[in-house]
């Protein structure tokens, strides 16, 4: 059965296959085909799209046609709830003239974006409502189906159905049951079915087909943004892909819309933009998008919610600017989405209803309908000044300009505020404002600077949204601003609830550059501060102790000069004991500030004491330093002597308090000795002068018990004088002294040992009394102190604590080295110093090596002793011991001198690099190499260049691998290297021990040894060309050679270049760079990077192309009609053009302005004066004119100014040939004619041919011109539209001429005889003009000639003249009187020929003359039978032109009326 007749056709009526070539450059393959399908459906008023790959074969037999079989194979179905109209079919088949340019309701553009769906398919058919619409762009099958308008059948399916083509319908209509079962009524939606394109013949993606695979990998792309596809469209709310398989789903996703608020924006767009009935619209709105994957075995179901917010305006303020965008349908629409609740991180992209590949660093997406470039990768952003202002790029740079600047900051203002008022409160800082610009790149970006309008307007409009650090909002009168605060201050203050405004980091630098001084912010300074938190003394009982002394420090960070208002401040910010904070309210009780921590330390049980410790450093210095001040403002003060002496009665002898008159005491509380112990060292600060007046200052302490004795805390009363024993006297307050008392405590404490120590401290009358009684020896003679050590080793030295060994032996270490001169001496405190068990051997660091689990040792028992600092390794050595130094402090073994300890890199060099060599054990191998290398810069020369040549560095990740330092890379230059090489260290050992690698020899930087390497290694055959490619571009793109390649080097085939689609790997003499693609792109192939001037010589590309790449080029050009193409190969290889053009001269390669091609003898370099003789011969186009190169090469080849008679009768040959002439060729052939008449006159005309009136090419001289007689019917009537002057330029007969030959026969006619018929026309001319006209007729005559200057004119009546030897015995008459008549100008040759033709003349056409010589020149036949005349070199006689005919009756003129 035949098919059925379709009820209409919407072929597009263009040369398809080309133009959607073209228009899918512009929509490439990949999620943006599915998103300009989503765009048409949401236009459309789609709510649902459904996207499903159908991988089954359908029924191929009994279908619409035969051709369509191909088509019922895998495709991709894409379905929506709308339908097409009448208007979207017609605008489907208007290709980029979509009817939808003009409807104001819709976004798109309906036409070009669908074409985007030939990525994938030669064959797109759409069913919509009863319709079936099948698209053939090449013309094939659809020419049977319809045959006078092919390309687009649309059928009637329900009613075909209905009229017996059911099962043949049906058929067809099976490829679309993945979404439609039944086809007896019309589909409530429609479907687009795009059949995967499987031939490579196709003309609009040759050489590619679309796989499932391809589909199904688009389809998990766009589910990564089917989320943010729906953010923005008006009507779609539910998007589903899925696969259709006889297998199982192997994919399937769906995302769905819920948004109260969001049927408003379709509302407002209508009345805004379509009846422009309303200014503006605004809606904010919550949309929660659910999106359910499934891939295989995985399940995922994520949910993320955004805050929408809309901004439309009817128009923009710009009149021109808005007339233009109304133009191209882009109106003031700007809308923000906000991530309030997002499933993947986010990362904020310009939409125009759909997302652009445009990534904005902003927090949120930008919806605009924004100008775009014609590749829909970015927004116009202006910048090109070589264009006009008015341009479509320049004006689309400013109206997204306006959208960005005006619009977006609104809309935003809008977004903080719904977010703020948001029931989780959650959103009211910085978080979704704009990001600030970050450097300059960022500045020329449109989008960007958005921050500061959002901030300004925020508080120009005084809205309470300025988010501040305590996580409330302001308005500009509440808040304090500043553009950067430290971090401590900052939480400080926002603790304390100071609505203080900071912007973040990212932010800072653009807001910071405000003066918001003149937009009413209070700036953030110590006085404001102290200000607000006066204000907010009441509400600040949570403020933590770290906080407040925070904000201590900041209030007081002005200085002294600003403390006089200081007394006013009333925040609790001072801290006392119990935790507990006073301010500087210099009404309150007096406060007592320690001036050290000592006395600090004194007097802590005053309950109106500062507490020191809670003060930072600088604060503490700071009101040290201005004490004075805050004594006079504040209700700060200072310990006196007095004041302190009630201190110690009142808290010091308490617990029991003792009896007035009892000279002992014991204190059992360590609190209270620590206690007199620091009294006495604050009565010596304080008093800092001599015994008496030290005394002087102490009366006030009489009767106190505060002179310290050793025991179990027994002290002695002032006044009462008591005998100290002939111990060791550590009361003088210095290091050893206090150390000695401390330690020795410590052990009494623990088990009531005593030691012989005198500890009374702080009192130096007493002191120096004992010690000049010889009671008590000073711990500070070393030699003194080392003896009493070694006496009490075992119960003193041995069991000090680790700390406190070395301690001592530091100490030890400084007291030898300055205060034993004398060498024996030092001998002697050395040998007694390496008795004590003051040394511990060195053992590695790390987790399993405790160095405190080393005993303590002395030096006796006959080893060499290496002192070393704590190394990661274990060392050994032969009757060597190493002892760890790392403990101490100031090199107390070398100041002793007990042993050597050389430096750690004398260290490795010795121990650790030979161990390098030895070992086999890798792990202790690893060990011993990266401590070599941390102390890299200790090592000497030598040392480095051991290492130098050993294998250190590892190169895989186990470690296993390793390589010398030389033959690893820098992981800089990791891009240039393949895996397999094992060039690379790990990372780990890599950013560790980089400088060190550096100076061991590791390539660093590329030079000519590292491209030769790379170079032989990318020619390798093991590695693919897209890997090589990847390396070899960045090589060529990052580096600039210097030096020249071998030629081993240059024959390697390691360059990236593609030559008619195809990529390959290729040398330097095959290939050329990016700049020389239209040079050579025809002959080799071409590189896709552009390439330095530095590799082009060292490739040899600064040199001329072979000559078979020349020719191969010009081939190739003049094949595809590349005229730049062929320019730029004369303007670059003219010298090769030159030398091989016999190898292309006969070939037709020079295009003329026609697009036609020839020989370059065949085309002409500028216009011909009377037409042009195209296709057969023609004009160089401009462009190749105005080449200097091009003309040189055209001229040598034969090219020629105008066209040679040799070439104008070939061409004519040609013509006459075809027979009866068409229109071109008989226009070519009438220019033919007129140009040999012009030109060749002279020529031999033998065989010259001109058209008849039946436009055919005869000889010249079977041609009669003019207008026949009843008896000419038979002769060839020359072409009407040959001129005049032609036909007596080429002597072409006239009827008249041939009646006048047939009557008279001249036996003599030379050059110049008058060849028309002269009797009527000498006749005529003297009925008309008189004889005295004759003089004004010549007198005109020399006038026009241009060169006479002077006319005369003679009358000569002599007889005389000889009649014998005349050219003529009939001139005999002629030899009597004359007149003559002279000027001094001379005849041209087109003056003798008009003389011939009567009533032409050589003036005829000329304006500037003011005859027209021929009919004025007549007149002398008032005088005369036989005029002659002489010019130049020439001497004419005319004779009477008929002998019987006599002019006017034979009239004679005599001498008197040549005289009247």
């Amino acid at each position: 059965m035949p098919a059925p007749a379709p009820k209409s056709n919407n072929a597009q009526h263009q040369t398809l296959t080309t133009i959607l070539r073209n228009i899918i450059l512009e929509y490439p393959s990949g999620g943006g085909v599915l998103r300009e399908l989503c765009q048409n459906a949401d236009d459309a008023g789609a709510t649902t799209i459904e996207f499903v790959l159908d991988t089954k074969t359908h029924i191929t037999t009994n279908i619409l046609h035969q051709g369509l079989a191909e088509y019922q194979g895998p495709a991709l179905l894409a379905y929506s709830d709308s339908m097409f109209t009448e208007e979207d079919f017609d605008s489907l088949s208007r290709i980029g003239d979509s009817r939808k340019r003009d409807d104001m309701s819709v976004t798109g553009k309906f036409g070009r974006g669908f074409n985007s769906v030939y990525n994938w398919t030669d064959t797109p058919s759409i069913l919509s409502g009863g319709d079936l619409l099948i698209l053939d762009p090449h013309f094939t099958w659809s020419k049977a189906v319809s045959p006078e308008s092919p390309g687009g059948p649309r059928w009637d399916y329900v009613q075909d159905i209905k009229n017996g083509f059911g099962t043949m319908m049906r058929n067809q209509l099976s490829a679309f049951s993945s979404i439609i079962k039944e086809f007896d009524n019309p589909f409530p939606g429609t479907i687009i079915r795009l059949p995967l394109r499987t031939s490579l013949e196709s003309k609009i993606v040759p050489g590619k087909t679309t796989s499932q695979e391809d589909i199904l990998e688009v389809f998990e792309k766009f589910a990564k943004e089917i989320v943010d596809s729906l953010l923005f469209l008006r009507n779609v709310n539910t998007i589903v892909m899925r696969v259709d398989s006889p297998k199982s789903d192997s994919f399937y996703a769906k995302a769905v819309v819920k948004a109260e608020g969001r049927d408003g924006v379709n509302k407002g767009f209508k009345e805004v933009f379509v009846e422009q009935i309303e200014e503006v619209y605004e809606k904010d709105f919550i949309m929660e998008i659910a999106l359910e994957t499934i891939k295989g075995e995985e399940k995922a179901v994520i949910a993320e919610k955004f805050v929408i917010s809309h901004y439309m305006k009817k128009e923009a303020e710009n009149k021109q600017l808005q007339e233009w965008a109304r133009e191209k349908k882009l109106f003031p629409w700007i809308a923000i989405a906000t991530p309030v609740e997002a499933a993947v991180p986010f990362n904020g992209r310009l939409f125009t209803t759909l997302p652009l590949p445009v990534h904005t660093k902003h927090p949120v997406h930008i919806h605009g309908l924004f100008s775009i470039t014609p590749d829909r990768s970015n927004i116009h952003a202006g910048g090109d000044r070589t264009m006009a202002g008015t341009s479509d790029t320049n004006l689309g740079a400013s109206w997204n300009t306006w959208l960005f600047r005006e619009c977006l900051p609104h809309v935003w203002i809008r977004n903080i505020g719904f977010l703020n008022g948001m029931p989780e409160g959650k959103h009211t800082g910085w978080d979704f404002w704009p990001a600030g610009i970050q450097g300059e790149e960022q500045a020329g970006q449109l989008w960007m600077g958005v921050l500061n309008l959002v901030f300004q307007r925020i508080v120009k409009r005084d809205l309470k949204l300025l988010p501040t650090i305590c996580g409330r909002v302001g308005k500009k009168k509440e808040i304090l601003f500043a553009s950067k605060v430290e971090e401590a201050i900052r939480d400080a203050l926002s603790q304390a609830g100071c609505l203080v405004v900071i912007p973040p980091e990212d932010r800072r630098s653009e807001l910071s550059k405000l003066k918001v001084k003149d937009l009413g912010i209070e700036e953030l300074t110590v006085a404001t501060v102290r200000d607000s938190l006066s204000k907010l003394k009441d509400s600040l009982e949570n403020l933590t102790p770290e906080n407040r002394g925070v904000l201590l420090d900041y209030v007081l960070s002005s200085g002294p000069g600003d403390y006089a208002t200081l007394g006013f401040c009333h925040a609790p910010l001072l801290p006392i004991s119990n935790d507990k904070f006073c301010s500087f309210d210099h009404s309150d009780p007096k406060l007592f500030f320690p001036m050290t921590t000592k006395e600090a330390d004194l007097f802590k049980h005053y309950p109106r004491m500062i507490d020191r410790k809670k003060l930072s450093t600088e604060t503490y210095q700071q009101m040290k330093k201005s004490i004075k001040e805050l004594d006079h403002t504040t209700c700060i003060s200072t310990w006196t002597t007095t004041e302190a002496a009630s201190y110690c009665e009142n808290y010091i002898f308490t617990n029991p308090r003792p009896a007035r008159n009892a000279n002992f005491i014991t204190l059992p509380s360590s609190e209270s000795r620590k206690l007199i112990e620091l009294f006495w060292d604050w009565v010596g600060n304080a008093g800092k002068i001599n015994h008496k007046q030290l005394s002087a200052n102490l009366s006030v302490l009489d009767g106190l018990w505060l002179i310290p004795t050793m025991g179990d805390g027994l002290y002695h009363r002032i006044s009462t004088t008591e005998r100290g024993f002939s111990i060791l006297d550590v009361s003088n307050l210095g290091y050893i002294g206090k150390f000695l008392k401390e330690e020795a405590w410590e052990i009494h404490e623990g088990d009531g040992t005593q030691y012989p120590i005198y500890t009374g401290e702080g009192f130096s009358v007493f002191t120096s009394t004992l010690r000049d009684l010889r009671y008590i020896d000073d711990s500070e003679n070393v030699e003194y102190l080392i003896s009493w050590l070694v006496e009490n080793s075992t119960n003193f030295v041995d069991r000090l604590l680790e700390a406190s060994k070395i301690k001592l032996l530091e100490h030890l270490g400084r007291e030898v080295k300055m205060n034993i001169k004398l060498e024996e001496k030092k001998i002697a405190a050395r040998e007694r110093i390496g008795m004590l068990s003051l040394f511990r051997e060195a053992v590695p660091t790390g987790e399993n090596h405790d160095s405190s689990n080393q005993p303590w040792i002395s030096l006796k028992d006959g080893f060499t002793y290496i002192g070393i600092e704590k190394i990661p390794v274990k060392l050994d050595a032969d009757h060597t011991k190493f002892i760890d130094t790392s403990q101490y402090s100031g090199d107390p073994l070398l100041s002793i001198g007990l042993m050597r300890c050389p430096p750690i890199g004398k260290i490795i060099e010795d121990f650790v690099v030979p161990k390098i060599k030895t070992t086999r054990d890798l792990p202790l191998r690893v060990q011993l190499v990266t401590f070599a290398l941390a102390k890299f810069e200790e090592l000497s020369d030598e040392c480095r260049q051991q290492l130098s040549r050993m294998e250190i560095v590892p190169v895989d990740e186990d470690g296993k691998m390793q390589k010398c330092p030389a033959n690893v890379v820098d992981r800089s230059l990791e891009e240039y290297f393949f895996p397999e090489e094992y060039r690379i260290p790990s990372l780990k050992f890599y950013d560790k021990y980089i400088s060190a690698l550096r100076e061991l020899g590791m390539v660093s930087k590329i030079d000519h040894k590292f491209v030769l390497d790379r170079i032989l290694e990318y020619s390798q055959k093991s590695y693919t060309k897209r890997e090589v490619r990847e390396k070899a571009e960045k090589l060529i793109t990052n580096y600039k050679p210097s030096q020249k390649l071998p030629e081993e080097y240059l024959m390697c085939q390691w360059i990236p270049a593609s030559f008619e689609e195809k990529d390959g790997l290729y040398n330097a003499t095959e290939c050329r760079g990016l700049k020389d693609g239209t040079l050579v792109k025809y002959a080799m192939p071409v590189m896709k990077i552009p390439v330095s001037q530095q590799w082009e010589r060292v490739l040899g590309w600064n040199k001329p192309l072979a000559a078979k790449y020349v020719l191969r080029q010009l081939k190739g050009a003049t094949k595809a009609k590349d005229s730049p193409a062929l320019r730029h190969l004369i303007t670059s290889e003219l010298k090769t053009l030159m030398e091989c053009k016999k190898d292309f001269i006969e070939d037709e390669w020079v295009p003329d302005t026609r697009g036609f091609y020839h020989r370059a003898c065949d085309i002409f370099p500028h216009d011909l004066p009377h037409g042009d003789l195209s296709p057969y011969f023609g004009t160089l186009p401009p462009k190749f004119q105005q080449n200097t190169s091009c003309i040189s090469l055209l001229e040598i080849m034969g090219m020629n100014d105008m066209p040679t008679f040799c070439q104008l009768k070939e061409l004519q040959d040609r013509l006459a040939a075809k027979g009866p002439l068409n229109d071109n060729d008989l226009r070519i052939a009438l220019f033919i004619v007129k140009e040999v008449g012009a030109r060749f006159a002279e020529e031999d005309l033998n065989g010259f041919k001109a058209p008849d009136s039946k436009c055919l090419l005869l000889p010249l001289k079977d041609l009669t011109a003019g207008d026949p007689g009843p008896d000419d019917g038979d002769r060839a009537i020359l072409h009407q539209e040959i001129s005049l002057e032609t036909i007596k330029q080429l002597n072409i007969a006239t009827f008249q001429s041939r009646g006048l030959d047939s009557l008279v026969d001249l036996n003599f006619e030379d050059d110049f005889a008058q060849r028309e018929s002269p009797a009527t026309a000498i006749s005529d001319t003297l009925e008309r003009y008189g004889a005295a006209t004759t003089f004004n007729e010549y007198l005109a005559n020399a006038e026009d000639s241009g060169s006479a200057t002077k006319i005369t004119w003679i009358l000569d009546n002599s007889e005389g003249y000889s009649v014998e030897k005349l050219i003529s015995k009939e001139l005999e008459r002629a030899q009597g009187p004359a007149l003559f008549c002279f000027n001094d100008g001379q005849f041209s040759e087109r003056d003798f020929r008009a003389v011939i033709d009567i009533g032409i003349g050589s003036k005829q056409n000329d304006r500037s003359k003011i005859g027209k010589f021929g009919r004025g020149a007549l007149t002398m036949y008032h005088w005369t039978s036989v005029p002659s005349f002489i010019s130049g070199d020439s001497f004419v006689i005319f004779e009477r032109a008929i002998p019987t005919f006599e002019l006017r009756n034979e009239k004679t003129s005599s001498w008197n009326e040549a005289k009247a």
